[in-house]
């Protein structure tokens, strides 16, 4: 599926933002490369795609159509934001990362080794549920085409990563 988000991420932007829609493509072509690029590869690839896209330019704002209630209407948006959205960091994290953290035994911090890496969330509905807080090494608002990357995600407290911030 982030494939698929991201073809129509592409295919939205592209008339008026080639460089951004390049820059997507870019991902779709390498999306496994990327999901487990190992970490003494990553600067090689942060210079690719910053020939693309700088990345003083991915906190750029994109027109985007969006729905709400039935209406159609058009909302600036973050491009960064958009990648990591049509990414599904959100799902990765909750569907993907959590089980196989589990099952390998990390449950401390990187950082300071506390045993709180899982937070409890409430939704909307007042649905309690636990969710594995994780720290990308390399931030998703600088490089969010590493947002799911394995090597760039790590287990943390939340005051480690709070207090990290970007």
């Amino acid at each position: 599926r982030p494939k698929f988000k991201l073809h129509k991420l592409a295919e939205d932007i592209k008339t008026m933002h080639t460089d951004y829609a390049k820059y997507i493509d870019k991902i779709i072509a390498e999306y496994e490369e990327l999901n487990a690029l190992k970490p003494s590869k990553i600067n090689a690839k942060k210079a690719e795609f910053d020939k693309i896209v700088p990345e003083n330019k991915l906190n750029d704002l994109i027109p985007v159509t969006a729905t709400k209630n039935g209406i159609i209407f058009t909302e600036d948006r973050c491009f960064y934001d958009l990648v990591v959205e049509a990414m599904r960091y959100d799902a990765v994290r909750n569907k993907d990362f959590l089980p196989y953290i589990k099952k390998i035994g990390i449950k401390s911090c990187v950082y300071c080794n506390a045993q709180f890496t899982v937070i409890a969330e409430v939704d909307e509905d007042d649905n309690l549920s636990a969710k594995l807080e994780l720290d990308h090494h390399y931030a998703k608002s600088k490089y969010p085409f590493l947002c799911t990357s394995f090597f760039n995600l790590y287990p943390s407290c939340s005051n480690c990563n709070k207090a990290k911030s970007k």
